[in-house]
């Protein structure tokens, strides 16, 4: 079963414009897992466009937003959902670490997962020391967390039609 939900304008003023966002539960665990999951970051950020706090039962969840300022709604959903989980899905490779660098962002604030460092001869030797196995002329700088079920490119895919989902959302939230 595909998740349902429904958008409802209930208080509109001047100033702003109440929305009730009502989603379905599924039933399928982790389609159902990702909208708690949602109402609970919702409940422990407490974003300006929130009306009161999410409100979860065994059918459906309700969220009440204000949405007079989608600007605002869609740069919350896209810096601290979108980006601060993508975020999360990688860390610095244990090559990195040891060559003390850092992990790079792009210009929208994302971990930029192709970048690759050079590495010196006397580091190869180094990391042939440290973790039993040859290096290449290039590493990468980032690694996906191990815990991340899916390749790289399963990941660039989901960042991508979460964007796109942000968008459309926010487009017919209007």
């Amino acid at each position: 079963m595909k998740p349902q939900f429904e958008l409802s304008l209930n208080d509109q003023k001047p100033d702003r414009v109440e929305a009730e966002l009502t989603l379905s539960l599924t039933g399928n665990p982790w389609t159902d897992f990702g909208i708690v999951s949602l109402c609970e970051e919702l409940r422990m950020s407490d974003p300006p466009f929130l009306m009161g706090q999410p409100f979860v039962t065994e059918n459906e969840a309700t969220v009440a937003l204000d949405i007079s300022n989608v600007e605002v709604v869609e740069m919350w959903f896209n810096d601290e959902m979108l980006k601060a989980r993508w975020n999360q899905i990688y860390w610095l490779s244990r090559v990195g670490k040891m060559l003390d660098r850092s992990l790079t962002y792009d210009a929208a604030g994302f971990v930029v997962t192709d970048e690759k460092m050079l590495v010196t001869e006397g580091d190869k030797a180094r990391i042939k020391e440290l973790f039993k196995h040859r290096a290449k002329n290039e590493e990468p700088i980032s690694q996906m967390r191990l815990n991340f079920i899916g390749t790289n490119s399963d990941a660039q895919r989901l960042r991508k039609q979460m964007e796109s989902r942000v968008h459309n959302f926010i487009a017919n939230a209007n």
